[in-house]
């Protein structure tokens, strides 16, 4: 399979995702199926992350190992993900003066890799631009070695600072200087793409989170409640946003007993209503999960895995929660466990959680993790024909559901 992988590593803060998410958004346009990938650690700002992104004009759903461009927004990003470039790789940086120790001049020759030394400062000391626009200029540069257009570059920023005609012009002018640089040493670079594909134009690019909220919207979900936990947070926050063209009622309980039992009450009411948790945010919901049983009373939770024990590693994927879901509770009862495996199955899988739930009257629990959650798909157009809802005693019926247009 044809497939351009580039890596962005740096501080939490910096900006690494945003330039991940322009390149991703533009490189779909231009028909190419990209698959994005984050990880980052616990902390608002500081330690070490990174966005991945793979490209080709094939379905991918999946990271490569290694890369043929690593971007470095710091130093620890050259000592750290150095290894990470195959043979004949670029890695991009923008330390001065830095100094490889012997180890990675080896590799370096080994691999035949091309180093090229980025001058943002220079260029934002030029153009009087603060340090958070050294991200345009970067794009723009990694934008270049794709052999992509500037306008259509210029196009997607545009969209963003429409309404700000101060920035706009200054983000101009950074894509003009980022775009235009050529590497005094290394010359003109360019990363080849295989040709471009343009059905991929019209998919959709989302996260696995937000086509589980999708789903949950075309299964007819009325109400979320739920609290903060990583890796689940992001589909309370994707829901939330949907709020005003859903009118759904999403709220973010005190704790992760007050969510379930908010969920329970709806369901018991009639409503169909959801909530999302990971690790030991459900354990607390299973004395919930055990009342529901013994009151044959229908609800869904989704499971958001991450590594243990305890609170374990947030920030982290895992898939070791199928016996929690299969076995916690008190006493033993009919429960379902499914498990999502990408943003086709996020989708498809939500209406057919809630009908088992109701045709059983049991609970139902999807599994899902970060890799899936917070993974950024190139997702074909969603069958809106598709689901049935059959809430089982109540009667069976189809329905057309509209996703909002918003990708």
């Amino acid at each position: 399979m044809p497939r351009i992988s580039l890596k962005m590593v740096g501080a939490s803060g910096q900006g690494i995702n945003s330039i991940g998410a322009i390149i991703a958004k533009g490189l779909k346009r231009s028909g190419y199926c990209v698959f994005g990938y984050r990880e980052y650690p616990s902390l608002i700002k500081g330690g070490h992350a990174s966005y991945q992104l793979d490209v080709s004009n094939q379905r991918i759903c999946s990271t490569e190992t290694k890369v043929n461009v690593l971007v470095a927004l710091n130093h620890h990003g050259l000592e750290l993900n150095l290894d990470d470039l195959k043979q004949g790789g670029i890695v991009l940086h923008v330390t001065p003066g830095w100094q490889f120790p012997e180890h990675h001049r080896k590799l370096i020759a080994e691999r035949s890799l091309h180093v090229i030394y980025f001058p943002v400062d220079d260029m934002l000391n030029r153009l009087g631009a603060r340090a958070i626009l050294s991200n345009v200029l970067l794009t723009a540069f990694v934008w270049s070695m794709l052999d992509q257009d500037i306008d259509a570059l210029k196009s997607l920023v545009g969209e963003k600072f429409a309404k700000k005609k101060a920035l706009l012009e200054l983000n101009m002018r950074c894509i003009d200087e980022g775009y235009s640089f050529v590497d005094p040493e290394q010359g003109t670079i360019s990363v080849a793409l295989p040709p471009p594909d343009k059905g991929f134009a019209s998919h959709l690019l989302i996260t696995g989170s937000q086509a589980m909220g999708l789903g949950a919207v075309h299964a007819g979900v009325r109400l979320y409640a739920g609290y903060p936990m990583t890796p689940s947070s992001p589909l309370l926050s994707f829901i939330a946003e949907l709020e005003n063209k859903t009118h759904m009622v999403v709220k973010q309980a005190e704790d992760e007993i007050t969510a379930a039992q908010i969920v329970s009450g709806a369901m018991y009411m009639g409503t169909r209503a959801l909530t999302a948790t990971s690790g030991v945010g459900f354990d607390l919901m299973s004395e919930t999960l055990s009342l529901n049983a013994m009151i044959e009373n229908p609800t869904v939770f989704v499971l958001a895995q991450r590594p243990g024990p305890a609170t374990g590693l947030p920030t982290w994927t895992a898939q070791g929660g199928l016996l929690q879901a299969a076995s916690c509770s008190a006493g033993e009862f009919t429960r379902c466990v499914i498990a999502v495996s990408n943003s086709q199955d996020a989708f498809d899988l939500m209406p057919v959680a809630f009908n088992l739930a109701e045709q059983y009257q049991i609970s139902v629990i999807v599994l899902t993790d970060k890799q899936i959650a917070e993974a950024l798909y190139t997702q074909h157009p969603y069958d809106l024909e598709k689901a049935d809802i059959d809430r089982g005693r109540a009667g069976r019926r189809s329905r057309k559901a509209e996703i909002p247009e918003i990708f």
